[in-house]
């Protein structure tokens, strides 16, 4: 299990997989992110502003990660066929930790996540 929050940045906690000896070399798919994060009360991460995105992009770049999993999504499973979601691959992304819908993948200035 998971030590406290290694960091706070806003008002959100944040804990690295990396920095943790018990997980450090821990290499998962999304879904098992996603689940190892459910089973410990935490979610994948939601890069939601600048300053954010800036901040999350030092600790990987410090901690010589390869990869992180994000709780982007793409809406391409059964409810997304609003009109606002069309054509997924541009407009349907948000994010599953917070619900926040992303910008359209055409005009990501303050975040660089796919």
């Amino acid at each position: 299990v998971p030590g406290p929050i290694h960091i706070r940045f806003g008002d959100h906690g944040y804990w690295f997989s990396w920095e943790d000896r018990k997980t450090r070399r821990l290499e998962l798919t999304w879904a098992e992110a996603a689940a190892f994060c459910q089973e410990r009360c935490m979610a994948l991460v939601s890069v939601e502003t600048k300053e954010e995105n800036n901040f999350i992009r030092e600790r990987i770049a410090r901690g010589h990660q390869k990869y992180v999993w994000t709780s982007g999504r793409k809406c391409n499973f059964a409810g997304c066929d609003r009109p606002d979601l069309k054509p997924a691959n541009v407009y349907g992304w948000f994010w599953v930790g917070s619900l926040s819908k992303l910008p359209p993948t055409t005009n990501r200035v303050d975040t660089d996540w796919s």
